[in-house]
């Protein structure tokens, strides 16, 4: 089990932090099943807003211990300029968003705050509304 959860850490750090700074400017989609990035998109505001419309939109804090799931997508959106998100759970600026669509249960958000600590959310919208912008 802790084997699972590091292996789904690391998983997690690889895709959040860009490579390059042309891939920072794009829009990456992780297919979970592959274990690869399947799609870079060019990102733009369309795409932007909608993931800051997440981030306005969020409900709860994503309570579940193993949150990477087996099938799915997740989807690594960098914001700029930089979307503030304040709740009661973090009051941060996001540079980036990671949108996780699985085909099981609601998607989710994973943000770093300030300090590159990990916040996990569910929030309020339609995933295929994204999917949509992202030809998928």
């Amino acid at each position: 089990m802790k084997k699972k959860l590091v292996a789904c850490f690391l998983t997690l750090m690889l895709i959040a932090f860009p490579v390059s700074a042309e891939k920072a400017r794009s829009v990456e989609v992780f297919n979970i099943e592959q274990g690869k990035v399947s799609q870079t998109i060019p990102n733009n505001t369309s795409i932007q807003k909608e993931a800051a419309s997440y981030l306005a939109h969020i409900t709860d804090i994503y309570r579940k211990v193993s949150p990477i799931p087996k099938e799915g997508t997740m989807v690594k959106i960098p914001l700029s300029p930089e979307v503030q998100v304040k709740n009661r759970w973090v009051n941060t600026k996001v540079n980036e968003v990671i949108v996780v669509i699985s085909k099981e249960e609601e998607p989710f958000l994973i943000i770093f705050d300030d300090e590159n600590k990990i916040h996990l959310f569910t929030f309020k919208g339609d995933a295929k509304k994204l999917l949509s912008k992202l030809n998928k």
